[in-house]
C-alpha cells in the first residue's frame, strides 16, 4: 500500500492543466480618495510622520492579501481611480501595488497592477502585464504615462470625479498604444451613473466602436443577470448580450461578462468575483481565457464543478526494476502530442492495460498486442479513478487481473467487490461506409451509443435470444414465442421513439435528424423482419444532408461526433480522432463537439492535429520526450512554455510559422 499511496500523492503534486479560479480584478486601496474613510480603509497617509504611515501601509497590504486568501481569490488587480496607486499622492515611485505585490510573495495570491480611468462617458479598467524581471517602480511609470496621455493631473489622482481632458475613444486609443501587454474592460457597465448602459439606454454606434477595440474583450457587470435579461431601449428592446454580440466582429471571440467586487475596504473585496479557468493565475493565463469566455470564463451563478462523473485522476507506471513515472490528467480535454515515435499512444494503452480495458479481453481471444508488449516489459501500473468523493486505485502487474484499492481516511485499503465506476473505452477509427452501409447496421450503432439505456439493452438481448431459437427452429409460427418476440419487437419499437429526441438533443438543436421505420415483425417469419432500419441527416452547413451525400472527411467527422455521447462509457479516449478527416470537418464539427462535451466527460485523446488542440482549448496537455521511454512535460495550453512545445511540434521553429503566416497574409486580411 506505502508504494500506492506515495503514488498517489505525486499525482496530486503533478501538474494537471487549466482549472478554474476565483479572481477578483477591481479592487480598490486607500490610493482612492473614496476609500480611505473610517467605514473604508480607515486610512489617510500622514506627511508629518512618514515612517509611521510606511508601517501601517505594510500591515493594511499584508491584511488586503490575508482578505483575498480567506475568500478564496487566487488573482486580483489594483485598480485605483486615476492613479497608479500611489501611497502618497506625491511619491509617484512607491505604490500600494508594490506593497501588496510584496505581502502576496510566497502565498497563493497573484497581484496584477492596473488603473480605473474615468472619463466623461464611463469608466474603463486596465490591467497590466506586471513583467516579473522587471521593478515594479516600472509599471508605476507606465501607469503614469497612461495617465498623463489621458491628460489627468497630480491633482487628479485617487479622484474618481476627475475624467482628465480625453473623450473615451481618446482613452481607449492611448489604451491600444500599449500594445498587447494591457487588458482594457469597461467597468460596472449596469451600475451607477457612469455606467455604460446609463449613458447609452439605446442602441448606439458607440458599441460597434467601442466592443471591436483589440484590447477589450470582456466588460464588468454588478448583476449577474444583466446580459441575458436587461434590454436596450426599454423593455421591447433587444438584449443585453444578443446585441453585444451582433456588434462584435465575427473574426473576435465572443464576449466575456465578468464579476468583481469594486472593493473599497477590506470585508468588500471579493464580495463579488469570476471564475477563470487557467493553468496557473498570471497575467497572460487571464487575458487568454478573455478571449475564450465560452469555455474559460464563469460567473458565481453559472459555475458547477461536478464530481459526479468517472474521471481518470492520474497514471503511476515503471517497467520491472525501473523508477515510477507520473502523469496527472485534467477533468476536461486532454491532448497527447509529440514527435514522430515519442510514444504518445503508449500513455493510453498504460491506462487500458491497467484496468484491464483492451479490445477482447476477458472473452477468451487472448490479449492485444499492445498489452502483450507491457506484459513482456513486466510493466507496474497503478490508474487513479475519481467518481463523486471517491478515490479508486487500479494497480496491475505483469498478466495479471488488477487489484482495486479505495481512499479511506487518506490512505489506500483493499477495496472489497466491484467499484461502480464506468470504466472508459479506446475508440480508434472505423471505416463509415461498413458501418453504415445497412440501414439495420445504423439502427445497431444508434442503440448501441445513442439511445443506450438498460430498458434498450434488456430489449435487444430478449430480442436476439428469441431470435436465435426462432434461427434453429424451436418455435413456429403459431408458438407463444412468436408472439413474445413480436412484443419484445414492438416495445423496442416504441422505447426507441421515446428516446429519440432527448438523446439526440444531447448533440445541439437540430444538428441530427433520425427516423425509425418498423420492421416487418408483425407479420414476418424470416429473421431480418425482426430488425427495426433507421435512416440519418445531419446539418452540415446550415443544412440537412443525408449521410450518404457527404465526403468521407465529413462522414468520419460525424462517427466521430456520435462516439462522443455523454457518459456513455465515463472517460472518452481516443487515439488521433482526426484520422481520415479534412481539416474543414475538424474545424466546423468535430472541435464544437469537444469543446462542448469536455464539460461533461472527461476527454483523453493522442492527436497530431493543432486544431483539437488549440481551437479545442485543451487545458491539459502531454508532450511525450523520448522515442524509448515515455517522458512528458505537461502544460495548460495557454502556459506559454507548453506553447512552445506546441510550436516546435507542429510547426518546427517559430520562423518557420512566421514565413507561412507571411505567405497567406493577404488571405487573412
Amino acid at each position: 500500500m506505502t508504494v500506492i499511496n506515495e503514488n498517489y500523492q505525486k499525482i496530486l503534486a503533478s501538474k494537471s492543466g487549466a482549472q478554474f479560479f476565483k479572481a477578483d480584478l477591481h479592487v480598490h486601496t486607500p490610493a482612492s480618495g473614496d476609500a480611505q474613510a473610517k467605514n473604508k480603509y480607515n486610512f489617510k497617509y500622514d506627511i508629518a510622520n512618514i515612517p509611521k504611515s510606511k508601517e501601517r501601509a505594510r500591515e493594511l497590504a499584508a491584511k488586503i492579501v490575508d482578505a483575498a486568501i480567506k475568500k478564496g481569490l487566487r488573482l486580483i488587480a489594483i485598480t485605483d481611480h486615476n492613479t497608479p496607486s500611489n501611497t502618497h499622492p506625491e511619491d509617484l515611485t512607491n505604490t500600494w501595488y508594490q506593497l501588496i505585490r510584496n505581502a502576496a510573495r510566497g502565498k497563493d495570491l497573484c497581484v496584477l497592477p492596473g488603473v480605473e480611468i474615468s472619463t466623461d462617458d464611463l469608466h474603463v479598467l486596465v490591467i497590466l502585464d506586471p513583467k516579473e524581471d522587471e521593478p515594479a517602480a516600472y509599471m508605476t511609470h507606465r501607469i503614469n504615462f497612461l495617465l498623463k496621455d489621458c491628460k489627468f493631473t497630480l491633482d487628479d489622482y485617487g479622484d474618481y470625479r476627475a475624467t482628465g481632458m480625453s473623450s473615451l475613444f481618446d482613452v481607449m486609443h492611448y489604451i491600444e498604444e500599449l500594445g498587447t501587454e494591457c487588458i482594457a474592460i469597461p467597468a460596472h457597465i449596469d451600475g451607477g451613473k457612469k455606467a455604460m448602459l446609463s449613458v447609452y439606454k439605446e442602441p448606439s454606434n458607440v458599441f460597434n466602436k467601442l466592443l471591436n477595440h483589440s484590447n477589450l474583450n470582456a466588460v464588468e457587470v454588478v448583476k449577474e443577470t444583466t446580459p441575458s435579461k436587461k434590454k436596450l431601449g426599454g423593455k421591447r428592446g433587444k438584449i443585453v448580450q444578443e446585441y453585444f454580440d451582433k456588434m462584435r466582429d465575427e473574426d473576435r471571440s465572443p464576449l466575456a461578462y465578468i464579476q468583481n467586487s469594486d472593493g473599497h475596504s477590506i470585508s468588500e473585496i471579493g464580495k463579488r468575483f469570476s471564475y477563470i479557468k487557467m493553468g496557473e493565475p498570471s497575467f497572460w493565463s487571464l487575458k487568454n481565457a478573455l478571449e475564450d469566455p465560452e469555455t474559460r470564463i464563469r460567473m458565481p451563478g453559472s459555475f458547477s464543478e461536478t464530481t459526479e462523473t468517472t474521471r481518470i485522476l492520474g497514471i503511476a507506471f515503471r517497467r520491472q526494476g525501473g523508477t515510477w513515472n507520473h502523469v496527472a490528467f485534467n477533468p476536461n480535454l486532454n491532448c497527447i502530442i509529440g514527435k514522430k515515435k515519442t510514444q504518445k499512444s503508449a500513455i493510453i494503452d498504460i491506462i487500458m492495460y491497467g484496468l484491464d480495458r483492451f479490445e477482447g479481453a476477458g472473452n477468451g481471444s487472448g490479449p492485444a498486442d499492445e498489452e502483450k508488449d507491457l506484459i513482456k516489459h513486466k510493466y507496474q501500473v497503478n490508474v487513479f479513478i475519481g467518481k463523486n468523493n471517491n478515490t479508486y486505485c487500479y494497480s496491475r502487474k505483469g498478466a495479471g487481473k488488477p487489484e482495486t484499492f479505495t481512499l479511506n481516511n487518506g490512505s489506500f485499503t483493499k477495496f472489497a467487490g466491484t467499484p461502480q465506476l464506468e470504466l472508459p473505452r479506446k475508440y480508434n477509427h472505423e471505416i463509415i461506409e461498413e458501418r453504415f452501409a445497412k440501414k439495420i447496421g445504423l439502427m445497431d450503432f444508434l442503440d448501441r451509443h445513442i439511445f443506450a439505456n438498460k430498458k434498450i439493452n434488456s430489449l435487444l438481448d430478449r430480442r436476439n435470444t428469441l431470435l436465435g431459437a426462432l434461427e434453429a427452429k424451436k418455435f413456429g409460427t403459431n408458438d407463444p414465442k412468436m408472439k413474445k418476440l413480436r412484443k419484445t419487437c414492438k416495445s423496442l419499437y416504441d422505447e426507441r421513439k421515446r428516446v429519440l429526441d432527448t438523446s439526440l438533443s444531447l448533440y445541439g438543436k437540430d444538428v441530427f435528424r433520425v427516423k425509425v421505420a418498423k420492421g416487418k415483425w408483425s407479420t414476418g417469419t424470416k429473421k431480418e423482419d425482426f430488425y427495426d432500419k433507421a435512416s440519418m441527416t445531419v446539418r452540415v452547413r446550415s443544412r440537412h444532408r443525408s449521410l450518404n451525400t457527404l465526403n468521407t472527411g465529413e462522414k468520419n467527422a460525424i462517427i466521430m461526433v456520435l462516439l462522443m455521447n455523454e457518459d456513455a462509457f465515463g472517460p472518452l479516449i481516443i487515439d488521433e480522432p482526426e484520422q481520415q478527416l479534412d481539416v474543414a470537418s475538424i474545424v466546423s464539427i468535430l472541435v464544437p463537439r469537444i469543446r462542448k462535451l469536455k464539460t461533461q466527460q472527461q476527454i483523453i485523446c493522442v492527436t497530431k492535429d493543432e486544431h483539437i488542440i488549440l481551437s479545442g482549448d485543451a487545458e491539459q496537455v502531454i508532450a511525450t520526450q523520448s522515442e524509448k521511454d515515455v517522458e512528458v512535460v505537461t502544460g495548460d495550453v495557454m502556459n506559454r512554455d507548453m506553447q512552445h512545445q506546441i510550436l516546435e511540434i507542429f510547426e518546427g521553429s517559430r520562423g518557420a510559422m512566421e514565413d507561412k503566416t507571411r505567405k497567406i497574409r493577404s488571405i487573412l486580411e
